[in-house]
This record gives C-alpha cells, sequence and structure tokens, in this order.
C-alpha cells in the first residue's frame, strides 16, 4: 500500500490518493470496531456466571418443574439452543443456549449453559461457561467456539442473562395455577 501512495504521490493524483487513504482507514477502522467487542479488558472470572435465586411460595415444585421447563422451550426456540438434561424427581433442568449479537460487518454467536435447581419452592436459575464464534454477514462462522473472556462481551451477555432472568420470573409470576 505504502508502494502505491508513492507512485500516485509521483503522479500529483493526490486526489485519488486521498481517497485511497480515506478508504484504507474505513476498512481498519470497520474491522477493529468488529472485533472490538471480543477484545479488550479481561473480565474477572466471577464476571463469567450469574445465578438468580426466584422465592415462589404459592407454586409446588412439580409446578414450577413443568413451567420452567416450558419456559425453556419457548424462550429459547433456535437450532442451537436444546435442553440437554431434565430430571424431574429431582428438580433439575440444564441446556444450551444461544443469542446473536453484531453489527453489520461481524456477528457472534453466543452461546452458555443454563441451568434450574428447583427445591423447596425456590428457583435457582445458573448461566455458565459462555463461549462464541464469530460469523461475518453472509458467510458461515469463522472458527469454532471460543471462551468468552472480555468484559465488554460478557456485559453483552450479562445484560441477556437478566433479560433471561426477568422473563422467567414473569412467566411464572403470570401463569395460573
Amino acid at each position: 500500500m505504502l508502494l502505491t501512495i508513492i507512485i500516485f504521490v509521483k503522479n500529483k493524483n493526490i486526489k485519488y490518493m486521498k481517497n485511497l487513504i480515506y478508504a484504507s482507514l474505513l476498512v481498519v477502522q470497520m474491522v477493529s470496531n468488529g472485533c472490538g467487542l471480543m477484545s479488550g479488558v479481561k473480565a474477572d472470572e466471577t464476571q463469567r456466571s450469574m445465578e438468580v435465586i426466584f422465592d415462589f411460595p404459592n407454586k409446588t415444585n412439580d409446578q414450577l418443574y413443568i413451567l420452567a421447563n416450558t419456559w425453556f422451550v419457548e424462550y429459547y426456540n433456535s437450532d442451537e439452543s436444546n435442553i440437554e438434561f431434565q430430571d424431574k424427581e429431582n428438580g433439575k433442568i440444564a441446556g444450551k443456549y444461544t443469542f446473536q449479537h453484531g453489527n453489520d460487518i461481524y456477528y457472534y454467536m453466543i452461546k452458555q449453559t443454563i441451568s434450574i435447581d428447583i427445591k423447596n419452592e425456590k428457583l435457582k436459575l445458573r448461566f455458565l461457561n459462555p463461549v462464541y464464534k464469530t460469523i461475518r454477514s453472509g458467510e458461515g462462522p469463522t472458527h469454532d467456539y471460543k471462551p468468552l473472556l472480555s468484559q465488554k462481551s460478557i456485559d453483552v451477555a450479562r445484560l441477556e442473562w437478566t433479560k433471561a432472568s426477568n422473563s422467567l420470573d414473569t412467566y411464572i409470576k403470570n401463569t395460573r395455577d
């Protein structure tokens, strides 16, 4: 690129050279913004998971199990989201769910483990082990899943986890017995 700039300077084609420099800077900015979510300050390990405990004194453990299971199926309805383990007797549900986040250049598929434990009319919801893969616009994944480590990306995941937690709480509270 430097050679190109020198050639155009010799030919005194300043307008074209300016456009070339602007285009190059724009490409650098777009690439750095696209990768910016997954780079930067590393998040504290305690931020890579989230636990929320709900108390539902008017619901039995069986009711909570059925409602949590139904909510999971309705809320996480993508191909990559699924329940991997169910144990009604012990009040456990576990699975994976994904969501997408991105801009016009890059999209990230963020996947995490979700765990629900039900006991004594309480429900414990946990989000663990977030990972991501980059998906370019119009293309397939650029790599396998990697750990989600940057503070920016963990903030995005925690916001999604908070929305999911609020959704579960609302779903159970608004469902009649």
